[in-house]
C-alpha cells in the first residue's frame, strides 16, 4: 500500500506537470529485478519471490487506471552465470518486451468509416471465497481494460491502436454482476473518447468452455445487464463478445513473411455451431478466428492454435434493432457496411499490440491469448498469496488486488 501511494502520488505530479506543459499522454515502464527465477513450491515460502512477484504484477494492474503501463522482470543471476552471448539475448529480449506498452498501427483500407472504435475486455473473479462460517455471500473482484483504435493516413491508411485505462471493483454480491457499474463507466468514457463502435469482450473466471454448454458461458452478458446498455446508449453501436482458446499443434512449416492465419467471415465457421448447444433464446455466433503459428518450448503457455471469438445475440432484449444492427455489421460483411473489416482490425490488433517478443526477422509475432492477466497460470500473476495453510480448510490467499482496489478508490475518491 506504501509503495502504491508513492508511486501514485509521482504519476499524478507528472501528470499536473504534464497538463501546464499541455503534454498529458506519457508511458510508464516498470522493470522488476529479482535474483533466482523459478523455484519449487517448497522454496517460494523460505524466499519471499513469490509475494513480491505477486505485489508488483498487482502494481502494475492498479496503476494501469491512471497511466499505460508495463512491467518486466529481469533474474539478475542469469547476467552473471550466463555467457556474454546469452546476457546480451536475455537484456534485449526483456527490453523487446517493453514495445506491447506502446501503441501500434495496423494496416485497414476502410477506417475512415468508423474513425474511432472502443474496446472494454473484461473480467470477474471471487476474491473472498471461502469455508468459514461467516462466509455466506461472496465478493468479486471485477476488472476491465479498454483499448482505443484511431484511424490514421500515416504511415497508411489503417487504425492506432492504442491501450487505454485499466479499471477494478469488488462487487459485494452477485446480483452486481447483473449491472455492471463499471463497464457502463467505461462505455460512458470511451464515448466521450468520440468512439461510436464498441466492442464488449467478456471472460468470466470458472466459466465453461464454449463447446459445453452454450448459455453459461456469458455470464457477464446477461440479458439485464444488455437491456440497460441499450438504452442507456441508444445511439452507440454495442457489440457483445466472448472468446475461447483451442490450442493446437502446428501442423506444417511456418513462412517466413507468415504471423498467423484468420477466418474472416462468420459463414466460414459453418461447422462450429454443430458443436454448441445454444439456448432458444440466445445464440453464439463465431464470427472471427485467429490463429497464430508461432511454436515455442513453453509448458504454460503454448504459443500456436486458434482464439475464435462468438457475436452474442440475445433475443430476449426488448428492442430487436440494438442485435441487429451488431449482426450486420459483423455477420453479413457483403452489404452496404464498410464497419464488418474495421471491427475486425482492432481484434486482431490485439493479439499483436499485447505480445511482448518485440521483432523477430523483421517481423511482430502475435500472441495466442492476449490477455494473460485474465487467466494467469499461478495464484502470484493474479496477484493472490498464501498466508495460512491448515490441514482442515486447506490454503488461505489474501487477495492483494482487491486490498489496493479499495485504496485506489480512496485517492481517486469514488
Amino acid at each position: 500500500m506504501l509503495v502504491y501511494c508513492c508511486l501514485w502520488r509521482i504519476i499524478t505530479r507528472l501528470q499536473k506537470r504534464g497538463q501546464k506543459e499541455k503534454s498529458v499522454d506519457f508511458t510508464t515502464l516498470m522493470l522488476r529485478l529479482q535474483e533466482t527465477g523459478k523455484q519449487l513450491d517448497e522454496d517460494k515460502d523460505k524466499s519471499g519471490d513469490a509475494y513480491i512477484y505477486a505485489a508488483a504484477q498487482t502494481l502494475e494492474a492498479i496503476l494501469g487506471e491512471d497511466t499505460p503501463i508495463r512491467m518486466q522482470g529481469l533474474i539478475l543471476d542469469n547476467l552473471v552465470k550466463k555467457s556474454k552471448k546469452d546476457q546480451d539475448f536475455i537484456k534485449s529480449g526483456t527490453f523487446k518486451a517493453f514495445l506491447s506498452a506502446f501503441p501500434l498501427c495496423i494496416s485497414s483500407p476502410d477506417s475512415y468509416s468508423a474513425p474511432k472504435i472502443g474496446l472494454i475486455s473484461y473480467a470477474s473473479r471471487p476474491c473472498n471465497e471461502g469455508n468459514f462460517p461467516n462466509d455466506s455471500e461472496k465478493a468479486y473482484l471485477f476488472l476491465t481494460q479498454s483499448y482505443i483504435a484511431t484511424a490514421v493516413n500515416e504511415p497508411f491508411i489503417g487504425y492506432e491502436l492504442k491501450r487505454e485505462r485499466m479499471q477494478s471493483d469488488v462487487l459485494d454480491s452477485p446480483e452486481q454482476l447483473k449491472t455492471q457499474r463499471l463497464v457502463q463507466e467505461e462505455i460512458r468514457h470511451l464515448k466521450t473518447q468520440g468512439c461510436q463502435h464498441i466492442i464488449l469482450l467478456a471472460h468470466a473466471y470458472g466459466d465453461r468452455r464454449i463447446n459445453r454448454a452454450a448459455d453459461n458461458n456469458s455470464s457477464l452478458i446477461p440479458t439485464e445487464f444488455l437491456e440497460e446498455v441499450f438504452q442507456t446508449f441508444p445511439d452507440i453501436n454495442i457489440y457483445p463478445m466472448v472468446r475461447d482458446v483451442f490450442p493446437a499443434t502446428r501442423l506444417r512449416e511456418r513462412g517466413y513473411s507468415e504471423a498467423a492465419f484468420e477466418i474472416l467471415q462468420a459463414g466460414d465457421h459453418s461447422g462450429f455451431p454443430r458443436s454448441v448447444k445454444a439456448d432458444y433464446f440466445r445464440d453464439l455466433i463465431p464470427v472471427y478466428t485467429f490463429a497464430t503459428l508461432h511454436a515455442i518450448q513453453a509448458e504454460e503457455r503454448l504459443q500456436s492454435g486458434f482464439c475464435i471469438y462468438f457475436l452474442v445475440s440475445d433475443r430476449k432484449v426488448s428492442n430487436i434493432n440494438w442485435t441487429e444492427r451488431a449482426r450486420q455489421h459483423l455477420i453479413n460483411p457483403d452489404s452496404d457496411s464498410r464497419i464488418h473489416p474495421c471491427l475486425l482490425a482492432v481484434l486482431r490488433g490485439l493479439h499483436f499490440i499485447e505480445a511482448e517478443r518485440g521483432v523477430y526477422k523483421s517481423q511482430l509475432s502475435p500472441v495466442l491469448d492476449p490477455f494473460s492477466w485474465i487467466s494467469p497460470n499461478t495464484v502470484e500473476e493474479a496477484g493472490e498469496v498464501k498466508v495460512l495453510h491448515t490441514r482442515r480448510k486447506g490454503q488461505v490467499l489474501l487477495n492483494y488486488r482487491a486490498v489496493l482496489t479499495h485504496v485506489s478508490q480512496v485517492l481517486h475518491r469514488k
